[in-house]
């Protein structure tokens, strides 16, 4: 009698156990199948480009200043001079025109802007003056598209004009599914509510959103940190740009056009000078 509620007892432990173990593993899952699921890139002081595996970065060939990661597949960044690239299949090919800072959205939309903060849009392959006076710009998709000026003033486009939005930041991310956040001068963090901006824990110099439970950011030691919409990790690395884009989705028309091309431009490395 006493043997068998001894086992009971056990099975019961042994039982609560497995739960909690169970759990504990879901969630630290459940990290590693969001940074799987989003590519994530960055540059370093330098201007090193890397890419994240889902468990450490992989080095990629070229150099970028800064990087703007919009999917997979939408990936731009300027060089020290300004030069401008697109990453297309595995490759870096130059692109018209000089740009301080670009942005891409996960749909490829692609804006940027020059020394002189004079704005631009990527339309019919080519660069199509915007009014407007921006240092960076930040784009989600077509529907999601921010920036500053110098001033630390905070701009959103309403796709026919620049609307202003209370609040200072030296910094905006802008993720497709609407998602904003950004940082001050004081490297404090903000996230927008969608009528007023909502102090975060952290203290970040520059960051990035891909959504609203997957954003990166770096801070003024160059290290490298995840939220996952609980709390800030620690990542291994070190950055002063990161990116991060929409989901991966792959598909197998991708992949035979991605064939295509690289049979018929062989190797680009060597558009990368």
């Amino acid at each position: 009698m006493h043997n068998s509620k001894f086992l009971t007892s056990v099975k019961k432990q042994y039982f609560l156990i497995s739960i909690i173990t169970i759990v504990i593993i879901g969630f630290l899952r459940l990290d590693t199948f969001a940074q799987d699921k989003y590519p994530v890139w960055g540059v370093n002081v330098h201007d090193q480009i890397w890419k994240w595996t889902g468990d450490n970065w992989e080095r990629q060939y070229g150099s970028l200043k800064q990087i703007s990661v919009g999917s997979q597949k939408h990936i731009w960044g300027v060089t020290r001079d300004d030069k401008i690239y697109r990453w297309k299949y595995d490759s870096w090919v130059l692109a018209p025109g000089r740009l301080k800072d670009v942005a891409v959205g996960n749909d490829g939309e692609a804006w940027g802007v020059n020394l002189h903060d004079m704005i631009y849009r990527w339309e019919n392959k080519k660069w199509e003056k915007v009014d407007g006076s921006l240092k960076m710009v930040s784009v989600g998709n077509k529907n999601n598209i921010w920036g500053i000026n110098r001033k630390d003033q905070i701009w959103r486009w309403a796709g026919y004009e620049w609307e202003k939005i209370n609040g200072s930041l030296k910094w905006i991310s802008a993720a497709a599914d609407g998602e904003v956040w950004g940082v001050n001068r004081n490297n404090d963090i903000w996230r927008w509510t969608g009528n007023s901006w909502e102090k975060m824990l952290g203290s970040l110099k520059q960051l990035s959103v891909g959504g609203k439970n997957f954003v990166w950011g770096v801070n003024k030691k160059e290290d490298i940190y995840f939220y996952n919409g609980r709390k800030w990790k620690k990542m291994p690395g070190s950055l002063k740009d990161v990116s991060v884009g929409g989901k991966i989705y792959k598909s197998k028309k991708s992949k035979n056009k991605k064939k295509k091309y690289r049979e018929e431009n062989g190797d680009d490395k060597k558009y990368f000078n």
